[in-house]
């Protein structure tokens, strides 16, 4: 017979469980055989969470935020493979590892085509300061100027 609490396999004629301490009725006997209740195994669950937690604080950076990301949205789904149900600190890894993934893409993007713009504009500043190549010390010695005045 099987403990109606914690689902353990108990000897005949014993009126409590050994293991919880349940009650058994009063003749342990007469009672049909239960199924054991699934006891679920317990999974460590806290490097998910901390994955998904450096990954939201990462997402700013671009390409490392969304490295991370993949790795805890990789570590939350080996913690579900194992039989972890999907609540608590899972679930809030599950989402923030969900959130860090989509900011990291946008703040890629947004990123790419920031240095884009500035090496383009350094390419446009360039030719056109050659293309004043007889003024061009001028405009040399008024940026150190206005650089110097800054200061």
């Amino acid at each position: 017979m099987y403990c109606p609490e914690c689902g353990r396999l108990i000897t005949n004629g014993r009126p409590f469980c050994p293991e919880c301490g349940a009650s058994l009725g009063d003749s342990a006997e007469n009672q049909p055989a239960q199924k054991p209740v699934p006891v679920s195994p317990r999974v460590n669950v806290n490097p998910a969470f901390i994955l998904s937690i450096i990954a939201a604080a990462l997402c700013r950076t671009g390409l490392p935020g969304l490295i991370l990301s993949v790795i805890a949205k990789k570590k939350v789904r080996s913690c579900t493979d194992a039989g972890a149900p999907l609540s608590g600190k899972l679930k809030a890894a599950n989402i923030l590892s969900k959130v860090a993934f989509i900011l990291s893409i946008v703040m890629t993007v947004f990123w790419i085509l920031y240095i884009a713009f500035v090496i383009a504009w350094c390419v446009f500043m360039v030719t056109w300061l050659i293309s004043e190549a007889g003024n061009f010390p001028d405009y040399f010695n008024d940026l150190f100027d206005a650089v110097i005045r800054l200061f």
